[in-house]
């Protein structure tokens, strides 16, 4: 989980500079979403292919790896989404998530 967390902090923060000029804190609260939007629908196939893996019963280690992956994938797709609000919300954000 802190593997993922710092992955998505240095991923935002990137995009976030390239999109706002340099300035992360000038940007609009939707630039936030641009992870969660390329990383949506790869859940799916992920999902897909972690059920395809235990259905026919590869090597223990393989559907557990699919797992692993999909845990990545939804810090990409909840912080965001956790973010938005509070930017757009501010206090009141918070209380929602």
């Amino acid at each position: 989980m802190m593997f993922g967390l710092m992955l998505f902090g240095k991923l935002s923060d990137k995009l976030l500079s390239q999109k706002a000029g340099q300035q992360p804190t000038t940007g609009k609260s939707e630039d936030r979403l641009i992870l969660m939007n390329w990383i949506g629908p790869v859940t799916l196939l992920r999902l897909f292919v972690y059920g395809w893996r235990a259905q026919y019963q590869t090597l223990w280690l393989a559907p557990i790896l699919g797992t692993v992956i999909v845990g990545l994938e939804s810090l990409f797709v909840c912080i965001p989404g956790q973010i938005y609000l509070v930017d757009v919300y501010g206090s009141e954000g918070a209380r929602r998530c």
